[in-house]
Order: C-alpha cells, then sequence, then structure tokens
C-alpha cells in the first residue's frame, strides 16, 4: 500500500491525519477489518487490497486466523474458516481503511 491510503480513506479524520503530512504515524487496524477479500465489508468505499506472507494460520472454528507482517510489525489477520491460506504463501489480503486508526508516535494520542 503506497502513503496515499491512509488520506484517501480517513473520511471526516482526513483533517487530523493530513497534519502529519511528511511526518511519521502509527498506523493501526484490527484484525477484523484486515481480512480475505470475499470476507471483507462489501458497503466500505475505502477497501483496499495488497499481496502479504502468511506466516502462520490457525483455524479458530467459525474465522481463521493468520499472522503476517506489515512494516516489520507482526499482524494478525481475521479471516472466514474457509479461506485459502498457507503458511509461507503469499496471500491477497482486503484492508478496509474505513475502520483504520492513526497514532501520533511522539504522544501516543490518536490523531484521526
Amino acid at each position: 500500500m503506497d502513503g496515499d491510503y491512509p488520506l484517501r480513506y480517513c473520511g471526516e479524520n482526513a483533517g487530523g491525519i493530513a497534519k502529519h503530512a511528511g511526518g511519521n504515524v502509527i498506523f493501526g487496524i484490527r484484525p477484523e477489518a484486515l481480512t480475505d477479500p470475499d470476507g471483507a465489508d462489501r458497503t466500505s468505499s475505502g477497501v483496499v487490497t495488497s499481496e502479504c506472507q502468511i506466516e502462520v494460520v490457525e483455524p479458530a472454528g467459525s474465522d481463521t486466523f493468520a499472522i503476517t507482517h506489515l512494516g516489520g510489525k507482526e499482524v494478525v489477520v481475521r479471516l472466514r474458516a474457509d479461506a485459502k491460506v498457507s503458511p509461507g504463501k503469499k496471500t491477497t489480503l482486503a484492508f478496509n481503511l474505513d475502520k483504520a486508526v492513526f497514532f501520533d508516535p511522539g504522544t501516543q494520542q490518536r490523531i484521526a
């Protein structure tokens, strides 16, 4: 994902993130907002996809959880139970950026 996505998909919070243009921010997203494309929220206009390397897969009944890395950080992904993912393989994941939050790394305060 390139750097334009946060501003494009922050909706009413775009002003908060725009004040930090050119600076560092911490990107936060919950596991349910990072999923397989078929499980993504079809009503959201902020869904983008990206290829991610899956490292761990854990079936958990009605969901499958997977681990990938984004920006050098371990991230948990919540997938449908029947999602076709395998450890060590790249797969397309859907990011619902309408659900993303951004924090100032200096103050740890939410900015958008």
